[in-house]
């Protein structure tokens, strides 16, 4: 384990990482400096990488599959592929704000957190963000709900 580890950290200054678990695979997803996406399809024994269509840091992504997932970042970047990260889609956050933090419950509705206190909710699967009051200016890390009225 820790050489895996070792080998991570040389290929970007920073990954965060995703696992979604399946009876056939080990699906993960990880995304870090300057754009970049790393996937795998075997538990992390083998990495690839993905092409996310921007220079942006990104610093969170969030499946629901194999095939649906977003990731955000730097200066308000949302991104969304729904075959499994061949391709990434901008989708238009309405900030410049960075975001930190994505998380989705199902195929409609997540939650995304970052800079100032920014919270945006959506329930139609990226196409539109809301901003939600979170009642701080501090930078939120981190979002995760276990249902649409639960996090």
């Amino acid at each position: 384990m820790e050489v895996f580890i070792f080998r991570i950290i040389t290929l970007c200054v920073f990954l965060f990482f995703h696992f979604e678990i399946t009876a056939q695979q080990y699906y993960g997803w990880a995304t870090g400096y300057s754009g970049k996406i790393l996937n795998t399809t075997n538990g992390g024994t083998n990495w690839s990488s993905q092409s996310s269509g921007t220079t942006n840091d990104l610093y969170s992504v969030s499946f629901i599959n194999s095939s649906t997932g977003w990731s955000v970042g730097w200066s308000g970047k949302i991104l969304k592929t729904t075959n499994g990260g061949s391709n990434w889609m901008s989708q238009t956050s309405g900030t410049t704000d960075h975001l930190y933090s994505v998380h989705f419950i199902n195929s409609t509705t997540g939650w995304v957190v970052g800079w100032g206190g920014r919270i945006l909710k959506t329930t139609n699967g990226g196409t539109n963000w809301i901003s939600q009051s979170s009642g701080t200016t501090d930078h939120l890390y981190s979002v995760y709900f276990i249902s649409s009225s639960t996090g």
